[in-house]
């Protein structure tokens, strides 16, 4: 006995699960020979029986879990209905086996499924490829970023001048970048620090570049250095306290051991 061209006496082995997943596939799997399916921009020659799928399409049509498809398919597998066949990561190909034990040739309904199944594999198959390209080009998105970073740290490596541990620098400069910091800021910090160290004499002690970054040291503000006698806004700089002392103390010492001149006293700082 028969019911929509399968031969329903054939399953009596089958049941749950196993049933409904077998079912699914004798439903969407190739009723006629198909020599020149299209599969991720291959041929992939499929037989009646035959059917490319995947774990989701199974869950969406079965609404199981990933695990209860795979143990469905393992015992079909044992019980020798079903042998599958790994094609990709993303699709996999199922065959019936002797699938003339289970569906009839010359069904209606297997005519019917036949052109349904052609969209739905090809509709598959669309989406995988649409997948393979969307990944490819946010592959290709991140290469072009890390270039783009390569190339304003080489701006940087060479704008800071103290070359020490460019590996860790190259980490903490694109860490900078991701956290939301631009390399034009960076670079003007660099020159601001540079001026810094210039003006005070500390050539010596340059931070780490690695150390700049990390603490983004790049956003430090610094202090107008004068010299003695620098003038500001055009007004000569008045004397401290401290130095008002010192002349005072240094004219008494003078007085008092007669020095010809200030220049011969000792500081009193130094007592």
């Amino acid at each position: 006995m028969n019911y929509a061209g399968i031969y329903r006496d054939k399953l009596s082995q089958l049941k749950g699960k196993e049933l409904t997943v077998f079912l699914h596939i004798l439903m969407n799997c190739n009723h006629t020979d198909n020599p020149d399916f299209i599969f991720n921009n291959r041929v992939v020659p499929l037989k009646r029986g035959d059917w490319i799928t995947s774990i989701p399409k199974l869950k969406e049509l079965t609404s199981y879990s990933d695990q209860q498809i795979r143990t469905a398919l393992k015992n079909l597998a044992n019980l020798t209905y079903v042998l599958t066949d790994n094609l990709t990561n993303q699709g996999r190909k199922l065959t019936v086996v002797n699938i003339d034990n289970f569906l009839h040739k010359s069904s209606k309904l297997t005519d019917d499924l036949t052109d349904d199944l052609t969209d739905d594999q090809q509709t598959l198959n669309r989406r995988l490829t649409i997948n393979k390209k969307d990944n490819n080009n946010k592959n290709d998105s991140k290469n072009d970023n890390k270039d783009n970073i390569m190339r304003d740290f080489d701006i940087f490596w060479e704008a800071y001048g103290y070359k020490k541990g460019r590996k860790p620098a190259i980490a903490a400069y694109s860490k900078a970048i991701k956290n939301g910091a631009s390399h034009n800021d960076i670079i003007q910090g660099v020159k601001r620090y540079q001026e810094h160290i210039h003006t005070t004499g500390k050539q010596g002690f340059i931070l780490h570049p690695t150390t700049f970054l990390n603490q983004e040291r790049w956003t430090d503000e610094y202090p107008l250095i004068q010299n003695k006698g620098d003038s500001y806004n055009g007004k000569p700089t008045e004397p401290s306290t401290t130095e008002i002392l010192a002349a005072i103390v240094k004219d008494q010492e003078a007085k008092q051991h007669n020095f010809q001149s200030l220049d011969e006293c000792p500081d009193w700082r130094s007592h």
